[in-house]
């Protein structure tokens, strides 16, 4: 089977982005003096917060398909791969990676937000006793605790919007070579969900639908979808070397 999993390089580039966007408000929460015991000093310093575009972050979702593309090349036998190469063209994926493009823009714009979210909330606790800090150092250990949750977040996020890309690519190849569905694969390990176990090898369409069989529920979700999910998509080699046989 080709499976379809997201490279940890990719992931690792656009984490360390989005970790360097919380490190840069922080900063700016300290250069200006910020009280971060007052929830509405911290609200005005993120209305205030301006920092120059990451163009970085848009080259993501290219090198993405790029990874998504090579893993299909590489599964299925030499004879097709040209046929492959000329099939499925950079247009076919225009509109999806700029439809990426503006989710993942989201994900870094929000990234100041959740971390003054994360402020308030860490400072509030500490307040009521709920965060045991050293007083003389409150706002180092503070600081600490809300760079740690916002990597949390920060993977989530990312594995939720890289996910739900690699899917938009995978329909966009299946349509076009009129693969008819794909195949669910799990991690198969005691972490994985029941709603996502029994789904384990079976065929699905990309709107979630049970193409064979009788499904557990009929909730209709693709891998990675749901917050957390370390699912996968894979194509039968075989449906991969017959759809391009069939090409002319």
């Amino acid at each position: 089977m080709i499976e379809f999993d997201i490279d940890i390089k990719i992931e690792k580039m656009l984490l360390k982005i989005l970790k360097g966007k919380t490190k840069k408000f922080m900063k700016y929460l300290e250069e200006n003096n910020i009280n971060v015991d007052d929830e509405e000093e911290i609200e005005k310093a993120l209305k205030n917060f301006k920092e120059k575009e990451n163009r970085t972050i848009f080259g993501i979702n290219k090198v993405l398909l790029a990874y998504t593309l090579a893993l299909i090349i590489e599964g299925i036998s030499k004879k097709n791969r040209e046929k492959f190469k000329n099939r499925i063209t950079s247009e076919l994926f225009k509109k999806s990676v700029d439809i990426a493009d503006k989710r993942i823009k989201e994900l870094y714009l929000s990234s100041a937000k959740r971390t003054a979210y994360y402020i308030n909330e860490v400072i509030r606790k500490s307040k009521t006793g709920a965060e045991d800090f050293v007083l003389k150092d409150k706002w180092q250990e503070a600081k600490e605790k809300v760079e740690e949750r916002m990597g949390y977040s920060d993977l989530l996020n990312s594995n939720n919007v890289l996910g739900e890309t690699q899917a938009e690519y995978v329909k966009i190849i299946l349509e076009e070579l009129g693969i008819k569905g794909f195949i669910w694969v799990t991690k198969h390990d005691d972490r994985v969900r029941a709603k996502h176990s029994w789904r384990e090898g079976k065929l699905f369409d990309m709107n979630g639908n049970l193409l064979k069989g009788v499904g557990e529920d009929s909730a209709k979700i693709l891998p990675k979808q749901e917050w957390g999910c370390r699912c996968k998509m894979a194509i039968d080699e075989k449906a991969m070397e017959e759809a391009l046989n069939n090409v002319a």
